[in-house]
């Protein structure tokens, strides 16, 4: 397999040898490229120690001479980093090194097989007699448990060193899905199939409620099931917690919000789809000129929809005609506070004032967003980190807003 050029040009930057410690004798092959190309290159998803080397030669000598016969090298004090790498986090970067001891100072290449069956061996030349190597590559996360690695050194005369291994534990990773939109009095599944797997520990499911509707009787059927069902009795925000552990004690968790809304009715987070299902096909479909990454679809002569381009789904919209049927419905920050101040979270707002008719960001880089209401000039600005009020304009008085 070919080096791909990405992939040379990391190994070359990676071998800008040097050593204050360097004899002279090295000085001329440690300034140019010692390697030669590797005998066979692995993928860039597996473990490939060999593919940033580098050399920090704390002795020097030669090769055995005089008829002495020829010994083995010698690998010792191998050392690296991430000892435990959470699944599924794609292709890991590590680093560690290794020292080596060759007496006749003629090791020829650097090999290294991993618990996948990938094996890979790169040539070296003029290591000198001792030193360290400083080694880097990925680490593949794709499933959970064990992964293990070797390298060792060969020298000149086919004489192999010992074998150093080294461990890596890959946790579980839970992964709950996307928040989604659906319909009240629905059934809603819940879907844990995009859990990393293993191939030698079971992975047990664990799914609970952290928040649901007030009067909400919802309960989630076979919670230790990779993908159970629940019904959504009320409208709301349920926000639920997938917990997963591998079978020798590792676990790791993960939450989402699944929003419930009457049928008819469309809210932040709704699909285009469901836009479409609710209000037909729209007058226009625009791109959002201070937002490159919105495009809004038009109803009536005002009223609009804006859509990520990321997930197509809402993220804003305006009605000042009144046509569009629209519903925001309050999650769990919701308190018993009778009016609106600063401070009060997007949630209360919701139970007090109701849904708004406009919901806008000016613009990405700002870091609030504004709820219309009422009339002219009247609306409520939220801190776009923690949704909590932080300014109001209530020009016609149709604000529940206090101090």
């Amino acid at each position: 397999m070919e080096l791909r050029p990405y992939q040379a040009n990391m190994i070359r930057r990676a071998l800008a040898i040097g050593s204050s410690k360097q004899c002279s004798k090295h000085a001329m092959s440690i300034d140019r490229t010692i390697f030669s190309p590797p005998t066979r290159v692995m993928p860039m998803n597996k473990l490939l120690f060999l593919m940033s080397l580098l050399l920090l030669l704390s002795g020097c000598g030669g090769g055995g001479g005089g008829g002495t016969p020829n010994s083995p090298p010698v690998l010792s004090a191998l050392m690296y980093s991430n000892n435990d790498i959470r699944a599924g986090s794609g292709d890991v970067m590590i680093s560690g090194r290794v020292n080596f001891r060759d007496s006749d100072g003629d090791i020829i290449s650097l090999n290294s097989s991993d618990s996948n069956g990938d094996e890979s061996s790169l040539a070296l030349h003029n290591l000198g007699t001792s030193g360290t190597l400083n080694l880097g590559g990925t680490v593949p996360t794709d499933t959970v448990g064990l992964y293990t690695f070797s390298i060792w050194v060969v020298d000149q005369a086919g004489n192999v060193s010992n074998s150093l291994d080294g461990t890596i534990q890959i946790l579980p990773a839970a992964v709950a899905g996307e928040d989604s939109v659906v319909y009240t009095n629905s059934q809603v599944k819940l879907d844990g199939s995009n859990i990393p797997k293993s191939q030698t520990l079971e992975i047990g499911y664990s799914w609970e409620f952290l928040s649901k509707p007030v009067e909400s009787t919802a309960t989630i059927s076979e919670s230790n099931a990779e993908s159970p069902v629940f019904f959504s009795d009320k409208d709301g925000v349920y926000e639920i917690q997938l917990t997963v552990n591998d079978s020798i004690g590792h676990q790791d968790s993960d939450t989402l919000t699944i929003t419930s809304i009457p049928i008819g009715f469309v809210t932040i987070g709704s699909s285009t789809d469901d836009v479409a299902n609710v209000h037909g096909a729209p007058v226009s479909i625009t791109q959002v000129l201070w937002i490159s990454s919105h495009y809004a679809w038009e109803y009536g002569r005002f009223s609009t929809f804006t859509f990520s381009t990321d997930d197509d789904k809402v993220v804003y919209w305006d009605d000042p005609e009144g046509i569009l049927s629209v519903i925001l419905v309050p999650g769990k920050h919701q308190t018993s506070t009778s009016f609106i101040t600063l401070g009060t979270h997007k949630d209360d707002v919701i139970r007090i004032q109701g849904t708004p008719i406009s919901i806008t960001q000016i613009n990405a880089l700002f870091s609030y967003y504004d709820w219309e209401y009422g009339g002219w000039n009247t609306y409520i600005r939220f801190d776009k980190d923690s949704d909590k009020v932080i300014s109001w304009s209530n020009y016609d008085g149709s604000l529940v807003v206090g101090i």
